[in-house]
């Protein structure tokens, strides 16, 4: 029989953070779909160069939005983690003062 295996506080809490920054920073698809999809449309535009830039500026921050909020969903579970350790912790720590 194993016994169940004891996580420091701190080395939890550092677990949890960073699978939930990994989930978050693992968001950069759409953003790069949007730049690259802009440059093309952005070279075959006549003007001024802000005018060429705009298509690649418009689909970088169109395609951020999108990662945010995909990951704003698929990084719930993480989040909850997090949250729901944090609220106990804390709870803990009332108690003990």
């Amino acid at each position: 029989m194993s016994s169940p295996s004891y996580t420091p506080p701190g080395k939890r809490e550092a677990d949890l953070r960073n699978e939930l920054s990994t989930c978050l920073t693992s968001h950069w698809r759409y953003c790069m779909a949007g730049v690259l999809g802009g440059i093309p449309v952005g070279l075959m535009l006549k003007g001024t160069t802000v005018t060429k830039s705009l298509p690649f500026i418009v689909g970088g921050f169109v395609g951020t939005v999108a990662d945010w909020k995909t990951a704003e969903i698929e990084c719930l579970p993480q989040q909850k983690l997090l949250n729901e350790y944090l609220l106990d912790n804390n709870k803990e720590q009332q108690r003990s003062e």
